[in-house]
């Protein structure tokens, strides 16, 4: 058996290139300013999802649910958001 270290390096590149793509993506998403004293929490406080039709294109897509529901508020309440104090 064989290492092939080139073929590792390039699969590694692929790697980088993707998340660099998809990090491209969701800066160029939000919309707010990158102020930690001017964010809306209320509208982002989302987990996000991106996904990419790879390898051929380049587009990434970004698909978001919001935090603020569970899938049983008898189990578990939810945590309100605060005032940032800085």
């Amino acid at each position: 058996m064989s290492w092939n270290s080139d073929f590792i390096e390039t699969l590694e590149l692929r790697n980088l290139f993707h998340g660099a793509v998809q990090s491209i993506t969701a800066v160029a998403a939000c919309k707010e300013l990158m102020v930690p004293t001017l964010h809306d929490d209320g509208s982002w406080a989302k987990h996000a999802l991106i996904c990419s039709t790879i390898p051929r294109h380049l587009r990434s897509t970004i698909k978001c649910r919001c935090i603020y529901k569970t899938l049983d508020e008898n189990e578990r309440q939810l945590v309100p958001l605060f005032k940032r104090v800085y």
